[in-house]
């Protein structure tokens, strides 16, 4: 069973190129046994990954930052366990980059 990701959000939405935005997802998956492997891209109109950083547990969400190179879509991408290898993706939101 593939892990399931909820409540995801990135904040600010506009950010000047170079400057943090937080990620925060909430993911749970009832086979992983907590070893869920959490991560955050933004990815550009093409889909290619401009920047990325693996999210951390606190306080029962996966939180992370992310340096915005560019205006991009922000993914969360959850994957269980080795040996399953199941992995889901979620768009936390669109950030702009303003010059």
């Amino acid at each position: 069973q593939p892990p399931s990701i909820t409540a995801v959000s990135v904040s600010p939405a506009t950010v000047a190129a170079g400057e943090q935005v937080t990620i925060s997802a909430t993911v749970s998956d009832p086979d992983s046994a907590g070893s869920l492997q959490v991560s955050a891209y933004a990815l550009d109109t093409t889909g290619n990954v401009l920047a990325s950083t693996p999210l951390t547990l606190e306080a029962g969400a996966f939180v992370g930052t992310l340096a915005m190179p560019a205006s991009a879509t922000v993914r969360v991408v959850a994957s269980d366990s080795p040996g399953s290898n199941e992995s889901v993706s979620a768009t936390a939101g669109q950030v702009t980059v303003t010059s």
